[in-house]
């Protein structure tokens, strides 16, 4: 039953690493990676129940925080650049050229 489970979300894996090669966009990027994060975090947890370790599953665990946090940390980046390019200049304003 683990080895059903774990075969489909390998092919799930290979899956959305194709979806993430091929996107163009840095959002749609962004959201193949994190699903591709989400898929590796089920994986070890069947990974785990099918190795009878139920005490690893906090390495799945700390898995997915890290890809929630990474998550997080890519949108906020993404909206204060503009699509992936320079931030935006805080502070002072420049002169005006006269």
């Amino acid at each position: 039953m683990y080895a059903t489970a774990i075969m489909l979300m390998l092919l799930a894996l290979m899956l959305a690493t194709v979806a993430a090669v091929r996107r163009t966009g840095p959002f749609e990027r962004l959201v193949a990676a994190n699903l591709i994060g989400s898929f590796c975090v089920i994986l070890l947890a069947l990974i785990c129940f099918a190795l009878d370790r139920p005490d690893f599953i906090d390495l799945a665990i700390t898995y997915a925080l890290l890809n929630g946090v990474a998550a997080i940390a890519l949108v906020r980046y993404f909206r204060t650049t503009r699509e992936g390019g320079t931030r935006p200049r805080r502070g002072r304003a420049e002169m005006p050229k006269s």
